[in-house]
């Protein structure tokens, strides 16, 4: 049996800027036409051959300010393909319109720059393009869906039900290293690197910047060395803004053994930048004590993150560096000596974490927010919050309630021209609150009173936005039906109303108010009811009157209320 290989390598320059055998003159309004996968073949054979009369150990590039068009869409059939613009020196520094259509089962295998395009130039542009059911391997850096390294823009660029694989750095969904992403996005797709910088759209972006692109039901695989990042949206993002970007699935910075990695929902590491309007519902993995993990960033240096949130699981066990929104926070030198803090503003969690509370301060920097915040870092901070009832690690500032999460005016500072607010959701960023993304990154679970996710007593509400549905975990099964409780409209049932048992001795107000009473015969009559924490004032040091005055002004009696007595 012999393999079929679209393209070859390295050509004579004889072939350099040759058009012959496509249609259309290479310009805007008559650009080249690719047809077939055979045209795409011939691109790549032409760009990886021509020399242009440079040195080899300049970069080249071909067919600068030529307009190329797919046509139709492109079945590849899974045959070997050579990117276009295979190493360092050879670039693609064109412009390519895929015109909306599709490019199915392109296979890639390529010792590093690995993609479609291996290698795009300051001057070249790929727009309107989906690739779908794309598999790219490579052996080093630069790997990539549609491209392993770009210079250049990439818009409205799509991937779906892919796997992107390398056993090196710079590994993501739609690019490895990337500049301008506008209006991308990756789904249902697997993304895995051996050596850092791995994202669900670009493993790295060092320049430029990165807006509206989102990966959704993807999961993103990261190892390497410690400390190298892993993000659900972009690696390593470094002096390079990002907004209205969102990740649903999942971030696993401990791929194939890996430890003490950095990985964050959104951004793995973010440096001298801003991280603004983005999300996550995600759950991020780590392990081992030195890994930095974060919701929405794994660590923060000189960065500021904005009008952003997380609602998923951030879980790395054995450390400290966890975070709801971000892992770690530290300073950035530049390489003029300038210093830059970091900065976090009108940020939200509402997502569970697992973390190492060793010797943790509680009074400090709340965990189920900020992780860690580095010795002579000057972290400032203004409205951010985590759900104390989602993740409780006893922790004094920045806690809120759901109720107050999901309050129809919103937490403090949270303003009506950023978020859409609406009562028993959470709030969602304006400009990316229609997808089903948001709507299952906001549906709230409504804990009533003190209960905890961890300890429930009660019934509680269910907000389910868009196609999102509640389901309990049996075992790791989700079912409707639980031991103890059950899930019915848009409440959480608990045993009595589920029919787990038949008979409860006392309920309060607020469960009797509960149940469908045409199913239940309540029972009503009077009776003493006293519960009573006593002290002994013959023991130090409550034989102190002074001690006895100053817990009656401390203790917090409507709490006690509340959990004793439903709040009568």
């Amino acid at each position: 049996m012999c393999a079929l290989v679209l393209a070859a390598g390295h050509a004579t320059s004889a072939l350099a800027q040759d058009t012959s055998g496509w249609q259309g003159a290479g310009t805007a309004a008559d650009p080249y036409q690719i047809r077939q996968a055979s045209d795409l073949a011939l691109l790549a054979t032409r760009v990886n051959g021509y020399s242009g009369g440079a040195t080899s150990a300049s970069e080249v590039n071909a067919y600068t300010g030529t307009h190329f068009k797919l046509m139709n869409d492109i079945d590849m059939q899974g045959a070997t393909f050579t990117p276009i613009g295979n190493d360092a020196h050879q670039t693609f520094n064109g412009q390519f319109d895929g015109d909306g259509h599709t490019i199915a089962n392109l296979k890639v295998n390529n010792a590093g720059y690995a993609g479609l395009f291996g290698h795009i130039g300051a001057k070249a542009a790929i727009q309107n393009l989906t690739l779908s059911n794309a598999t790219v391997a490579s052996t080093s850096y630069f790997t990539g869906a549609v491209v392993g390294f770009a210079k250049g823009k990439l818009s409205n660029v799509h991937v779906v039900n892919s796997v992107i694989a390398s056993a090196d750095a710079a590994v993501g969904g739609i690019g490895g290293t990337m500049d301008v992403t506008e209006n991308c996005s990756v789904t249902r797709t697997t993304v895995t690197g051996l050596g850092g910088y791995v994202g669900g759209i670009a493993g790295e972006l060092a320049s430029g910047h990165i807006t509206h692109c989102h990966a959704t039901a993807t999961t993103v695989n990261g190892a390497g060395a410690a400390s190298l990042p892993i993000g659900g949206i972009v690696g390593n993002l470094s002096e390079a803004n990002a907004s209205y970007c969102y990740f649903t699935g999942t971030v696993n910075a401990a791929y194939n053994g890996a430890t003490n990695m950095t990985g964050g929902g959104v951004m793995g590491r973010a440096v001298n930048c801003n991280v603004d309007r983005c999300f996550s519902r995600a759950t991020v993995i780590a392990r081992y004590d030195k890994s930095l993990v974060g919701g929405v960033v794994g660590a923060l240096y000189g960065a500021s993150v904005t009008n952003s949130y997380s609602t998923g699981r951030v879980d790395c066990a054995a450390a400290t560096n966890v975070g709801g929104i971000v892992g770690f926070v530290t300073s950035y030198k530049d390489k003029s000596g300038a210093t830059f803090q970091s900065n976090l503003q009108n940020c939200y969690t509402a997502g569970t974490i697992n973390a190492s509370t060793y010797q943790y301060d509680p009074s400090g920097w709340p965990r189920e927010a900020i992780g860690g915040v580095d010795s002579g870092t000057e972290l400032t901070v203004s409205n951010i919050y985590f759900d104390n009832q989602m993740a409780d690690l006893g922790s004094k500032n920045y806690s809120a309630s759901t109720k107050t999460l999901t309050a129809a005016a919103g937490p403090e500072g949270f303003t009506a021209d950023v978020w859409t607010l609406a009562a028993g959701s959470y709030p969602r960023i304006k400009g990316i609150d229609t997808s089903e993304a948001a709507s299952y990154s906001a549906s709230a679970l409504t804990l009533y009173g003190v209960d905890k996710l961890d300890n429930v007593s009660r019934n509680a509400g269910i907000r389910a936005l868009g196609a999102t549905k509640f389901e309990l975990l049996d075992g790791g099964t989700p079912k409707a039906q639980g031991h103890n409780c059950a899930i019915a409209a848009d409440s959480l049932v608990l045993s009595l109303q589920s029919g787990a048992i038949d008979l409860c001795a006392h309920l309060n107000s607020t469960q009797v108010a509960q149940l469908d009473q045409s199913q239940f015969n309540v029972l009503e009559g009077t009776m003493n009811l006293v519960q009573a924490m006593y002290l002994n004032n013959a023991e130090k040091p409550f034989d102190d009157v002074r001690v006895r005055q100053a817990l009656c002004y401390a203790v917090d009696k409507q709490a006690i209320i509340d959990l004793a007595f439903d709040g009568y």
